[in-house]
């Protein structure tokens, strides 16, 4: 896990859940895991990413597909916190127009 992490490039979070599949994918636990999670700070005072997932039968690369649709993202939701009238609309209400 550590060689992964160390050897990746990429956001925290890409470079967190490579490890978990490279420790998975070397034995993992004694058991089968059933859920994953992390915790991703940055600038702001709130986390930038929580994700988790529980109680699945492949929750590393449930967290890993919905990682990929949000970290691009990331950005966009932090300026919309900071300034809404600046941030892309996703056309959900209260975008600009909605």
């Amino acid at each position: 896990m550590i060689k992964a992490f160390e050897q990746s490039g990429g956001s925290l979070g890409s470079r967190v859940l490579g490890a978990l599949i490279a420790g998975i994918e070397t034995g993992g636990e004694a058991g089968p895991a059933h859920s994953a999670g992390m915790l991703i700070g940055g600038k702001p005072s709130w986390p930038l990413a929580e994700p988790r997932i529980d109680w699945d039968e492949d929750p590393i690369d449930k967290m890993l597909a919905g990682w990929k649709v949000y970290e691009p993202q990331i950005d966009d939701y932090v300026t919309r916190a900071y300034s809404p009238e600046d941030a892309p609309a996703y056309g959900v209400p209260g975008d600009q127009g909605e």
